[in-house]
């Protein structure tokens, strides 16, 4: 039976949740399983990426996993009252390796103590940085947003690897682990994080309103303030000029136009053709050898994979316009 190991953090849970296998489960934080699976206690287990790193020779990874993000992860945070730019000592976890790497490169100049001793900034991972995040009203510090927004790229927090020796059922555990067909409820106040993974909005707006868009959260942001605009706005009333009355009415609901009807019959394919093209980039970005293929030349795929996002965004604008107009008629 392979002994896999297990984070015990919530944000595992989708991985484990109804795992098909027959394992031994050795549940830990990651610096546990670091440690466990190189002296041969674990036969597989996500670990830091650092730790993988520095022991590439001796493990494998499995390509389809890994505990990664491009901007907020969420359950990595820097903890500080003090500006970033001014601390000088950071209290790190115990329980992380690549997020106290990860603070060095950041805040090169800051000494690091053990948790629990005074510090400027406090690195939290798991369960109590999102807990923090939700409780404590100090400022929150999210290192996958500071990652991104200093180099441009992703980041890589931690990796599923096995000792570099045959395993058997290896192949048969990473499909079941990769196999979950469920829903994940996500709870995030990260606005670049929806607009990622958000196709279409089922917005709750209170006072029995539901209300579904299409688009990005950004574009339902958007629509909404349109709205709430409109319905604040005083009435239309009848203007009078001296010895006349002239009323103001609404402009009434109009047919689409020939040109516009070819458009709304043929959008759906471009947007499919849009999203394969969007698919293709992210794929490009998501290729482990990608930064050793096109390292020089990252920033113009990055333009490519906006652009290319863009362009979805506004198909889809374009497309919920056009389905109002014809159903208003």
């Amino acid at each position: 039976m392979i002994r896999l190991g297990r984070i015990g953090y919530v944000n595992m849970a989708p991985v484990f949740y109804r795992l098909e296998a027959e394992v031994e489960e050795i549940v830990g934080v990651p610096t546990d399983l670091n440690r466990a699976l190189l002296a041969g206690e674990c036969d597989l287990a996500p670990i830091s990426s650092i730790e993988y790193a520095r022991n590439a020779e001796r493990l494998r990874i499995l390509p389809r996993l890994c505990v990664s993000s491009e901007g907020a992860v969420d359950s990595i945070q820097l903890v500080s009252r003090t500006p970033l730019e001014h601390v000088r000592t950071v209290a790190v976890t115990p329980e992380s390796a690549t997020s106290v790497v990860l603070t060095k490169v950041l805040l090169p100049e800051a000494e690091h103590v053990p948790l629990g001793e005074e510090a400027e900034a406090t690195l939290l991972i798991g369960d109590a940085a999102l807990k923090s995040a939700f409780e404590d009203p100090t400022p929150h510090h999210d290192l996958g947003r500071l990652w991104l927004e200093r180099t441009g790229l992703p980041m890589v927090f931690a990796v599923w690897a096995a000792p570099d020796r045959p395993l058997p059922g290896l192949g048969e555990l990473e499909e079941a682990l990769v196999a979950f067909d469920g829903s994940v409820v996500v709870v995030s106040h990260d606005r670049y994080f929806l607009n990622r993974v958000c196709a279409s909005i089922l917005a709750f707006e209170g006072d029995g309103v539901v209300r579904y868009s299409i688009g990005d959260y950004d574009y339902y942001l958007e629509k909404r303030a349109e709205r709430l605009a409109s319905s604040a706005a005083p009435p239309t009333t009848a203007s009078s000029t001296p010895g006349s009355e002239r009323l103001i009415t609404a402009q009434r609901p109009r047919k689409l136009k020939w040109s516009e009807r070819q458009e709304l019959e043929t959008i759906e394919d471009k947007i499919l053709a849009a999203e394969e093209d969007l698919v293709r980039l992210e794929a490009q970005f998501a290729d482990p050898d990608f930064y050793t293929k096109h390292g020089q030349h990252w920033q113009m795929f990055d333009a490519q994979l906006q652009t290319a996002r863009e362009n979805v965004s506004q198909l889809y604008s374009r497309w919920e316009e056009l389905e109002r107009i014809r159903a208003e008629r």
